[in-house]
């Protein structure tokens, strides 16, 4: 694993794979690129790097109010790479960063629970609401 290095900064995201990556989610199905661009520019990337290509092959991406509460979103591994340890590096970096860790981190999975909770998330006290917009 110690061929792959997790980056933070969306000047060290190369924007096409993030979109080849964001395009492979059903999450983000409908998302123009525009709007991922703007996500990013308005949030704290990450991503996972092969350090002998130099290719991105992972990103995520966090909000916060840097006081009370981060949002972690848009988690994602190439899928040729998925089950190596990439995603649990990037997770790692993310909840490790001083930015972060006395804040409450909260994200929103369908599917992934038993990988977040393996990382210290868990069900909380409150119920999930959303408001869906009706035009991306």
């Amino acid at each position: 694993m110690s061929k792959y290095i997790v980056k933070t900064g969306l000047e060290e995201m190369d924007f096409q794979a993030v979109l080849d990556l964001l395009h492979q989610a059903h999450w983000t199905k409908g998302r123009s690129d525009d709007v991922i661009k703007k996500s990013m520019e308005n949030s704290i990337c990450f991503g996972v790097f092969d350090t002998e290509t130099g290719k991105q092959v992972g990103f995520s991406r966090v909000f916060t109010d840097y006081t009370t509460a981060y949002y972690l979103c848009d988690v994602i591994i190439h899928r040729d790479l998925r089950k190596q340890g990439l995603g649990s590096m990037m997770i790692h970096a993310i909840i490790t960063d001083p930015r972060f860790g006395h804040l409450r981190g909260v994200l929103c999975t369908t599917y992934a629970s038993g990988f977040y909770r393996h990382h210290g998330f868990g069900v909380g006290e409150a119920l999930f609401m959303e408001r869906p917009r009706e035009h991306y």
